[in-house]
Formats: C-alpha cells, sequence, structure tokens
C-alpha cells in the first residue's frame, strides 16, 4: 500500500495528511447507488471519513473547526473534501462537551459523535447524505 492508506487509521481518526494525496480519483459504487433511493446525497461515509462535495463542504467547515483535519480528492472531474475527525474525547469527559461538538471516543475512537446542536445545523441546511441516530448517554458499553 504504498500509495494507500492503512484502513484502521482513516476509520479511528488519525491523522492522514502526511499519507494523502490530493490528486487521488475516487470513484462512486455505482451498485450501492443504484440500490438507494435518494440516489447521491452531499455527504458519504468513507470508512469513517465524512465525504462531501462542495456544498457540503461549505456547511460542515465552519461547524468542525479544529476537530478535523480536512483532505482533498477528485471524483468525476470535481474536488470533494473528507473530513478526518480527529478530535478525541475520554468518556468522562463527553457530558462537559458543547453542544456543537464533534469527536471520537477515546481509546477506539471508531465512531464519530456529535451534540445535538450540529445535528440540527446539519438537517437545517437541507443537504443530504448524514443521517445520525441518538446514544444514551447512560450507555455503559464501550463504542468499538
Amino acid at each position: 500500500m504504498s500509495d494507500g492508506i492503512w484502513f484502521d487509521q482513516s476509520a479511528r481518526g488519525i491523522r492522514l495528511q502526511s499519507r494523502w494525496n490530493a490528486d487521488w480519483e475516487f470513484v462512486i459504487d455505482q451498485e450501492r447507488i443504484d440500490d438507494h433511493p435518494l440516489g447521491l446525497g452531499d455527504f458519504a461515509d468513507m470508512n469513517k471519513l465524512i465525504a462531501a462535495n462542495e456544498a457540503g463542504y461549505r456547511v460542515l467547515k465552519p461547524l468542525v473547526g479544529t476537530a478535523a483535519e480536512i483532505l482533498t480528492g477528485r471524483c468525476n472531474g470535481r474536488t470533494i473534501w473528507f473530513f478526518n475527525i480527529i478530535r478525541h474525547v475520554h468518556p468522562a469527559r463527553i457530558p462537559s462537551l458543547d453542544d456543537g461538538d464533534i469527536f471520537r471516543v477515546k481509546p477506539t475512537g471508531l465512531d464519530i459523535l456529535c451534540g445535538p446542536k450540529f445535528k440540527e445545523e446539519v438537517e437545517a441546511s437541507g443537504l443530504k447524505g448524514l443521517w445520525f441516530r441518538q446514544v444514551d448517554p447512560d450507555d455503559t458499553v464501550p463504542m468499538i
């Protein structure tokens, strides 16, 4: 994988910039899109990176702030942006976060979590492709 990225690192929010190539051409898995009733959206999940078109980029960039490393690539001749959420928070600190925060939980960092304000802002934009599910704050089962 001399030009690639170790998938476990991209899924865990580890910085990728030093191994990233902005000239990479990404393709859409047409089989999966054809089965999706809504077709292409403004956002997609790529191994726990949030991929976005230009409209999605404009919405997410101010919301993620320093919580994400922003990477670029190409798809069908257009620029696409990848948001690698690199902010990792210990579970005990989650109650003290702001409603608009986005983060991963230490130590595994697999799932991307956000506060209700972040969700509301994305949904208010009218863009499609990110989906949210509520996580019980009293859940004692570690997310891995």
